[in-house]
């Protein structure tokens, strides 16, 4: 491998890292405007706690169980 191969291939690295970084950071700044300006415009419940959230999921995941196979065939 040349040095230029190798002075490319981790210029093309860093690029990538950076271009996920900024993108990322980017995506998180909009969600939290859009959080911001959706909860000062416009009456959004709370969210439950996990633990209240996970007995809600755990209901309805008991409400819509298959029944146990009876064994015969």
């Amino acid at each position: 491998m040349t040095i230029l191969a190798a002075v490319y291939n981790v210029a093309l690295i860093l690029f990538i890292a950076l271009h996920l970084a900024v993108g990322g950071a980017l995506t998180f700044g909009v969600g939290i405007y859009a959080g911001i300006y959706l909860s000062q415009n416009y009456q959004i419940p709370r969210v439950d706690e996990p633990k209240v959230l996970w007995e809600k999921i755990q209901s309805t995941m008991e409400q819509y169980r298959k029944p146990p196979p009876s064994g015969d065939k």
